[in-house]
């Protein structure tokens, strides 16, 4: 597993497992600079997962909690995990994660 997926689901496990987590603490945990990890989160973000921001400035992370629409279509945190085992579906996750934000990023310049 490729260092980034695997920094992916730790950063994933890490949002599970507290009520929030900031990004220093996570750049700590995984050895990279915190811009990394706000580019990871972007990519997880862009992959449809439910985290946002903590105000504050310790530039936290937390995962969206339950709102009308989001129980319109639940997002089993489990089943990402285990349906992203493989080295190659991790690889794809990040892939359209990443085509995502171009995309988005392609549309702000355009428009």
């Amino acid at each position: 597993m490729k260092q980034r997926h695997a920094r992916h689901v730790g950063i994933l496990l890490q949002l599970r497992s507290r009520p929030w987590v900031s990004a220093a603490a996570l750049s700590y945990r995984f050895g990279v600079d915190v811009r990394t990890i706000y580019l990871d989160i972007d990519l997880l973000s862009a992959a449809g997962l439910p985290i946002e921001p903590v105000p504050g400035r310790a530039g936290a992370y937390r995962l969206r909690a339950a709102t009308p629409a989001a129980v319109e279509e639940p997002l089993d945190l489990d089943h990402y995990l285990s349906g992203a085992r493989s080295r190659e579906q991790l690889r794809r996750l990040g892939q359209r994660a990443y085509a995502c934000q171009q995309r988005s990023r392609l549309r702000r310049l355009a428009g």
